[in-house]
């Protein structure tokens, strides 16, 4: 497999050598060690196979390795390519010099294992390969190179398997074989069925410190079983890795890749979160929602039943609504995207400020604010979505916020329907609980004159503050009088 560049090569080099040129043991010296690779590899397995075919040869096998073994090697699997029924003597002689003691270069099993899954089409040819690999016993280092072979080579030649996992099973997982795996699996052309088995193997071997990371490196590259491969991992250590998982699995919903595969990774996120027996802490599910909010709210019709069902299972809680919320960037343009064309009755949250039907807006200031930003600022299935539920509401509410703090929000609100009647009416009510409700304010001017720049009916502006009213209404009545006289 390392030498496919040579097995390419136009054979006319090896004519001229085998033609033209004196055949003395000189001469393929001299080619041995030449620089062109493709001479000294050709002339490499010209000797090996005269060696083998018993015709001529110049050189004893001890001769050849000694020369230069990463050559010799180069021209012994040109020769299986070229002449593999010369194969049974070549194994009987790699058997006889691992018999005798005799180095081998390392790479003569990475060699022969691409050599038979790419080059022999022969089946037994192939079997008598895999049976001499099979029968070895290697050292790490070299069973490094075996399983990335295999993990190479498997698919052309399934039957690589057993030895696979026997390798895996002998290998130290150590910080090598993470490397190993991790490359591997950023080469996005070389997954599939087959060795896709070992990669899940090697999964259930692996230290739990690693696992975020596999599958950060699984979902960032776009091969496939990647998201198979990673919710597993998910799944598998979940109990006690949760966030730091969530955080790995979900970075590809970042932005539209295979949507159809990000959703159904999606889909079995949310079953998997549905489907425990208990709760899973409400932090961890946030950070759920949180981290896929961008990717659930752009693709909304497809997620919103999954995620109505674990919503109510943490009993319609504020915090997955503010999550979706955030995902818009402002109010303004939450209420503008919230438009659907979704007509099946069995969708309750048609879109995420349906939310809103389920939430408790009596003592929740934002939420109501918010209504009147949809109210003026939405769309008509918005509008009609803010009226139900602030006339629904508007008598019982309790907030307890400041005016203060949410004259701005209430200005930037009333800019489009300030007149309009049922727009003051809420507004009114929005007002007059903060009044009553509220914290004392210190200054009751801006209160009182936003209430009456606006036309609000805030009776508890006169019932809380009527002492304070009384008094401004002498100063200002003062001040008029006193600016009467001096602009005349």
């Amino acid at each position: 497999m390392l030498h496919s560049s040579i097995f390419g090569l136009n054979l006319s080099i090896i004519n001229l050598i085998s033609i033209n040129m004196e055949k003395n043991k000189n001469e393929f010296e001299k080619w041995f060690c030449s620089k062109n690779q493709q001479i000294a590899c050709l002339a490499m397995r010209y000797q090996w196979i005269a060696l083998f075919s018993n015709n001529q040869a110049l050189f004893t096998e001890d001769e050849l390795w000694n020369k230069n073994q990463s050559v010799a090697l180069s021209g012994l699997i040109m020769t299986i390519k070229h002449s593999p029924e010369l194969l049974p003597q070549i194994l009987t002689m790699l058997k006889r010099r691992l018999q005798d003691e005799k180095p081998l270069p390392e790479d003569i099993w990475t060699d022969l294992i691409g050599c038979a899954s790419f080059q022999l089409k022969n089946f037994d040819q192939q079997k008598m390969i895999f049976d001499f690999v099979a029968e070895q016993n290697f050292n790490d280092e070299v069973l490094l190179k075996v399983i990335n072979s295999i993990l190479v080579c498997i698919e052309r030649m399934p039957m690589w398997e057993s030895i696979a996992f026997q390798c895996l099973e002998q290998v130290s997982f150590d910080e090598n074989v993470y490397l190993l795996l991790k490359d591997f699996l950023k080469n996005e052309k070389q997954l599939n069925a087959y060795n896709y088995k070992m990669i899940l193997f090697s999964f259930y071997r692996i230290s739990e410190e690693q696992v975020p990371e596999f599958i950060r490196c699984l979902v960032s590259v776009p091969c496939s079983y990647r998201y198979t491969l990673a919710f597993l991992l998910f799944k598998t250590h979940f109990a006690k890795l949760n966030t730091k998982l969530i955080e790995a699995i979900t970075t590809c919903f970042a932005r539209d890749g295979n949507v159809v595969l990000q959703q159904n990774l999606l889909s079995k996120m949310f079953s998997f979160f549905i489907g425990q027996e208990e709760n899973i802490d409400l932090k961890v599910a946030c950070c759920f929602i949180e981290s896929v909010k961008s990717f659930l709210i752009r693709h909304w019709e497809n997620n919103c039943i999954d995620f109505e069902k674990l919503w109510k299972r943490y009993n319609n809680c504020l915090e997955f609504f503010n999550i979706c919320r955030s995902a818009y960037q402002s109010d303004r343009n939450f209420v503008l995207s919230c438009e659907s064309n979704i007509l099946n009755p069995l969708f309750q949250l048609k879109t995420p400020l349906h939310m809103l039907l389920y939430l408790q807006i009596v003592d929740n200031a934002d939420l109501c604010v918010l209504l009147l930003h949809a109210f003026s600022f939405g769309s008509h299935e918005a509008m009609d979505l803010a009226k139900r539920i602030l006339a629904e509401n508007e008598h019982c509410l309790k907030l307890h916020a400041s005016f203060d703090e949410y004259k701005p929000k209430l200005s930037e609100a009333m800019k489009v329907y300030g007149s309009d009647y049922e727009f003051k009416l809420f507004s009114s009510a929005i007002v007059n609980s903060m009044v009553e409700f509220g914290p004392q304010l210190e200054d009751i001017s801006e209160l009182y004159d936003f209430v009456q720049y606006k036309s609000l009916n805030v009776p508890a502006l006169y019932k809380r503050y009527e002492k304070e009213v009384k008094e401004l209404v002498l100063e200002r009545q003062y001040e008029r009088e006193v600016l009467d006289f001096l602009t005349h």
